[in-house]
């Protein structure tokens, strides 16, 4: 094969078109006339096509006085032509193209069309519903052939897209679940309608920019596109380089500002944020009703400041929670909080394994080595999960412990007195 060669994998070709004359004498005395064959989508190309009326003619002349239109219809339904013109070899079928790119897709659309015909005269067991449908109520995944009722796909599809958790939307059987097997973007428009597969995209697209930690969100309220990180000329470590604050939409054209998240004030002007997080402790400092507050809430506006001085209390209070109440993923340093369970973590976002106690990595294969002594001191359960809400019933009473009967002469009291010398 060479470069230019298409390899697809296929159930049906498309129909060969045969027109001919049938003289008054046949078939006793002459055969069929004009021979004519057409190929539907063109995917036989003409030397071909005069091999096979060849071969048509030189049936007729092995059955001299015989009919041969059945044989000839047989012939080439049966694609046994196909090995007599040497296009088939064993289960690959090589045909000759001047552009196999235009033709592989066109063959694969029929043999799209053709098998979902087929599909849907037949009835299939949904594996969701445990229901048996007709084909036409039923939907079989592109990627590995599962079949589903629509209702059941439809419902569980587009309540995943609903909640942003485009990862479920897989296939239902438990085997490709295991394999995350994702499924086509087709089957998807079928099944739960246009709107609902263009919010799929959209959270599928956002989920894999989220996974790269320079991309932002664009400030505008009615864009929020995402918006990559520019190639900007590397400074020593060092030295600042303001460029790299700029960020340019390619949704709605907008330059601004990465730290501030304003409209891009240049390199020679400061972020206002940067600025105002030197005059707030500042006024924070200063006395009630002093000089320094009057001045600064006149350069600035009172209720600007006032308002800053609140984004920064609830910002110093989000990092001390964030601080005492989680741990970042040492992945993707996603803050998570355990609301009970064990110490062993596994980031939904980036996979990673760790530790909750510690934050370091843990071995994926092996996790719970970490927690087996060794270097590491950290348990895998805290001692405040071992305590239980419900207080201990007592085992037995002092008097149920004393036996009785002629047992009790082996059980005396306790000589305490002997104990305590």
């Amino acid at each position: 094969m060479d470069h230019t060669s298409v390899a697809i994998r296929l159930t049906y070709l498309p129909p060969l078109l045969l027109t001919f004359c049938l003289p008054p004498l046949y078939p006793v005395e002459a055969g069929p006339s004009q021979l004519s064959l057409h190929a539907m989508h063109s995917w036989i190309f003409p030397s071909a096509q005069l091999l096979i009326k060849e071969a048509l003619a030189s049936r007729w002349d092995a059955t001299l006085g015989e009919g041969v239109l059945w044989g000839w219809a047989e012939w080439i339904r049966s694609g046994e032509f196909l090995d007599t013109i040497r296009l088939r070899e064993g289960h690959i079928i090589k045909l000759s193209h001047p552009a196999p790119e235009l033709l592989a897709p066109t063959l694969q659309k029929h043999n799209s069309m053709l098998r979902n015909s087929e599909f849907t005269h037949g009835t299939y067991l949904c594996a969701i519903c445990m229901n048996t449908q007709k084909g036409t109520q039923c939907l079989r995944l592109a990627r590995c052939g599962h079949v589903f009722c629509r209702s059941c796909l439809k419902d569980f599809w587009g309540l995943m897209i609903v909640e942003g958790d485009v990862s479920r939307v897989t296939c239902a059987d438990p085997d490709c679940v295991k394999k995350h097997m994702e499924v086509d973007e087709e089957d998807v428009r079928r099944t739960c309608g246009e709107d609902a597969t263009e919010r799929w995209k959209w959270l599928r697209e956002k989920k894999e920019l989220e996974k790269d930690p320079t991309i932002v969100f664009c400030p505008l309220q009615v864009c929020q596109a995402p918006v990559r990180k520019p190639k900007v000329e590397e400074l020593p470590s060092d030295q600042e380089n303001r460029w790299e604050a700029l960020r340019t939409c390619s949704h709605c054209g907008l330059s601004f500002c990465v730290y501030c998240r304003r409209t891009w004030h240049g390199i020679l002007t400061r972020c206002v944020f940067s600025q105002a997080q030197a005059f707030v402790p500042e006024y924070r400092k200063a006395s009630k009703g002093s000089h320094a507050r009057r001045a600064i809430e006149q350069r600035y506006g009172r209720a600007n400041v006032l308002r800053l001085i609140a984004q920064q209390e609830e910002d110093e209070k989000n990092k001390e929670w964030l601080k005492q109440s989680t741990m970042p993923c040492p992945g993707c340093q996603v803050y998570v909080e355990k609301s009970f369970g064990c110490n062993h973590m596994t980031c939904v976002k980036c996979g990673c394994h760790y530790c909750f106690s510690c934050g370091n990595k843990v071995n994926a294969k092996d996790p719970y080595a970490h927690f087996n002594g060794g270097r590491s001191k950290c348990m895998l359960f805290d001692a405040k999960e071992l305590r239980e809400d419900v207080p201990w019933d007592p085992v037995l009473e002092e008097h149920q412990i004393m036996p009785e009967g002629p047992a009790a002469q082996f059980f005396g009291e306790p000589n305490w007195r002997r104990w305590q010398e």
